[in-house]
């Protein structure tokens, strides 16, 4: 025994069970999945600030770099720009799913808000939107980007309805608590006989069909447009101008040395009216109101504009361009006050009625511009 007790096996015996006790390997591994799971955890942080900051995904690269540069253990994987795609992707799902849940579990009222629209590949999508039954506020989630086979209302409700099943509400949940749907006036939308909304009614029938406040003061103003024929005038001499200086550059260049001597600072001019926001028209007006000294000095140096120097010089040019903006400021004020996320239709209502006191006003009082054309 003795001689058992002192020979080489028998000791490396005992090393083995010493290692055993100590359990050294499993700690070492520990000790390295810590490490890693440490440095994959500083890779999504590191990702999640870039989408949180709307960043493209192409300077993960460079953020990594810069933290390694610091100091930083950031590992040796997932560094690559379509690794980043797939993190995104993972973290969106699981923020998602936690909402979701919560939604369900608490069994919150929900609107569903859709709107179409175009890749820049051009293959049309439906953007949807929840809106959310809160105590203190509705918050406005965004729900799911989906891809449409088609642009029919079959196609369009099919894809909403799977959208919302895949989310995680079910037909019961639905008929107990979806109570709205909001979208622009399109029929294809909110048709009478067979659109998204007529069809998600039918299936659910608790729920109310809106029809969206800005796209109807959109078309309102459309459809004054087209009534008022000498607006017509007007619109086109605006989109003659936008179409000078938009399809030249030696234009753009001319009226911005003009300008320089003039001591001004030229905006960009677009197109006004037709199918453009309030706010889109009344930046396109300002900018012509800015520039009109610099516009009627290089209409009146180039000969075949001459028609146009001479429009500049007719003041009811002036009072209708005053007027538009005048008017444009109040809707566009009204359009900006309609996007609010927790606004109440109450206060809806409250705003339309002044909008519509004022421009019952401006037929006695001239407002701001229309006060600086007669001066």
């Amino acid at each position: 025994m003795k001689e058992h007790f002192s020979s080489k096996a028998h000791r490396l015996c005992v090393k083995q069970e010493e290692y055993h006790v100590c359990d050294a390997i499993t700690k070492n591994i520990d000790k390295m999945n810590e490490r890693y799971i440490a440095s994959t955890c500083r890779v999504f942080n590191t990702v999640y600030s870039l989408a949180k900051r709307c960043r493209p995904f192409s300077d993960i690269e460079d953020e990594i770099e810069l933290q390694i540069r610091n100091g930083v253990d950031m590992g040796v994987a997932l560094h690559s720009r379509k690794t980043t795609v797939k993190i995104i992707d993972h973290i969106a799902k699981d923020i998602k799913n936690e909402i979701f849940t919560k939604i369900i579990e608490q069994n919150l009222k929900i609107c569903v808000i859709v709107d179409e629209a175009s890749t820049i590949s051009n293959k049309p999508v439906l953007i949807i939107f929840l809106k959310i039954e809160d105590c203190d506020v509705s918050p406005i989630i965004f729900f799911d980007l989906v891809e449409l086979e088609g642009q029919g209302a079959e196609q369009i409700y099919g894809s909403l309805l799977k959208s919302l099943h895949d989310g995680g509400f079910d037909n019961e949940y639905l008929k107990n608590n979806l109570i709205a749907f909001c979208s622009d006036g399109a029929s294809v939308m909110l048709g009478r006989n067979s659109g998204v909304g007529t069809r998600l009614k039918n299936d659910y029938p608790n729920v109310i069909l809106w029809h969206c406040l800005n796209h109807r003061l959109q078309l309102i103003l459309d459809d004054s447009v087209n009534d008022i024929k000498q607006v017509n005038h007007f619109k086109i001499f605006m989109d003659k101008i936008y179409t000078i200086f938009h399809q030249s550059n030696k234009n753009q260049m001319q009226l911005f040395t003009i300008s320089e001597m003039l001591g001004q600072q030229i905006l960009k001019i677009g197109r006004v009216l037709g199918p453009r926001w309030a706010a889109c028209s009344l930046r396109s007006e300002l900018a012509v109101w800015r520039a009109y000294p610099a516009l009627y000095k290089y209409f009146s140096s180039e000969a075949k504009h001459s028609g146009m120097a001479a429009r500049l010089c007719n003041k009811c040019i002036l009072k209708n361009l005053a007027l538009m903006i005048d008017i444009l400021q109040e809707i566009s004020l009204l359009s900006n006050a309609l996007q609010a996320r927790n606004l109440p239709l109450t206060k809806a209502e409250q705003l339309i009625k002044r909008t519509i006191k004022v421009f019952e006003m401006l037929k006695e009082s001239k407002r701001t511009y229309g006060k600086k054309t007669m001066l």
